[in-house]
């Protein structure tokens, strides 16, 4: 009887979906991050305008941000589904296929330069947009 009702108070975690945050998660992981991370001030402030230096402290800020959004995961990367209904909730426009287009594996690479590398990608090649 024990094992059964262990089983069924842990039967709705493992099958729990997936939300995405609110602005204020958003907000308190970034800063969270940047606490964690070894970016700079004025680098952060860059980010905040979608204005990335290409080094490793930013590579791993947006690897971290990524993690905690639950968007990232460190064996296949970023989740196209979640980072579409992420950035739909934060009123940002962007196409199923152009994430894609971004999102593969980097070869020799660690996992805060690969997440750069994709997400990057997206604001590079402006596939996301905000909203009117």
């Amino acid at each position: 009887m024990k094992y059964f009702l262990l089983f069924l108070t842990l039967l709705p975690v493992a099958f729990a979906t997936w939300v995405p945050h609110t602005k204020e998660d958003f907000l308190k992981y970034r800063l969270d991050c940047y606490k964690e991370s070894n970016i700079t001030e004025a680098n952060f402030e860059k980010i905040k305008k979608q204005q990335f230096a290409h080094d490793h402290d930013t590579y791993c800020y947006i690897h971290c941000l990524g993690l905690k959004l639950g968007i990232w995961d460190e064996l296949k990367g970023y989740d196209v589904d979640r980072v579409y209904e992420t950035l739909k909730v934060h009123n940002l426009d962007v196409k199923k296929e152009d994430l894609s287009k971004c999102f593969h594996q980097v070869m020799d690479a660690d996992t805060c330069t690969w997440s750069a590398i994709n997400w990057m990608c997206l604001w590079e090649r402006k596939y996301i947009t905000k909203k009117n």
